[in-house]
């Protein structure tokens, strides 16, 4: 029999849980997954419980298991050429991501017949992906800069609580140093890591936050924003250190 040991962190308490117990704890998640909305308990019978902890492991581990038994069974017929055209496709959760494969149509149908897939290639050759808009410009150079798809909803969405709202006065700074790391991470462009970390912080502003954020609001707005605006990534790139 195959056991399976779990430590809690920051605990000394540990778990050993057979395999058949472990089986039956993922079934009960997936077949009680429950949702109350305008008074009304609905229980979902189709897809992963998504919001629980477990959600994207048990999605990805689901997933991937349709896709090693495709890359094995190329192997095994003897198209391992195949199989290693697949060595830039990515896959995170329900996103898929390929580059450069010639055989992506073949890799898709590994899929269950019921997963709906939709291809999301823009009209002008490039993809968003992960909260990445990717694209080349004129000379092929990769460009990716950050896409915020909740900016194309119809509606406006509210972003951040108002500081009235009580939570702690250093939070929006927190918020803002660690979205400022991933626009640097994500953005090849000077122009868009700015943009992107300008619309931050008048954002966070605008939610009654201007004593965390009047050192770098202040170069934001009016003229100022025009005559030091050169000095704008300088202040952004130090915030952040």
């Amino acid at each position: 029999m195959e056991f399976v040991r779990v430590r809690q962190r920051n605990r000394r308490h540990q778990f050993t849980y057979s395999l058949q117990q472990v089986k039956e704890l993922m079934r009960w998640l997936i077949q009680n997954i429950y949702v109350v909305n305008g008074g009304e308990c609905r229980r979902q019978r189709r897809g992963i419980p998504m919001g629980t902890n477990a959600g994207p492991g048990i999605c990805n581990l689901y997933l991937y298991y349709y896709e090693s038994r495709y890359i094995d069974g190329l192997i095994a017929d003897g198209e391992s050429q195949k199989a290693e055209e697949c060595h830039i496709t990515f896959r995170l959760i329900d996103d898929v991501q390929s580059v450069d494969n010639p055989n992506y149509e073949s890799l898709i149908q590994c899929y269950p017949q019921f997963l709906q897939l939709n291809d999301t290639t823009l009209e002008t050759g490039g993809t968003n992906f992960l909260g990445m808009n990717i694209t080349q410009n004129q000379d092929h150079k990769i460009m990716v800069r950050v896409h915020d798809k909740r900016k194309e909803f119809p509606f406006k969405v509210v972003r951040y609580p108002h500081l009235d709202s009580e939570i702690p006065s250093d939070l929006p700074y927190g918020v803002f140093t660690g979205l400022t790391h991933r626009h640097d991470r994500i953005c090849t462009e000077r122009e868009d890591f700015v943009r992107e970390s300008a619309d931050l912080a008048a954002t966070l502003c605008d939610k009654g936050n201007k004593e965390q954020t009047d050192k770098i609001i202040c170069f934001l707005r009016g003229e100022e924003r025009e005559e030091q605006g050169g000095r704008l990534e300088e202040i952004l790139q130090n915030s952040i250190r």
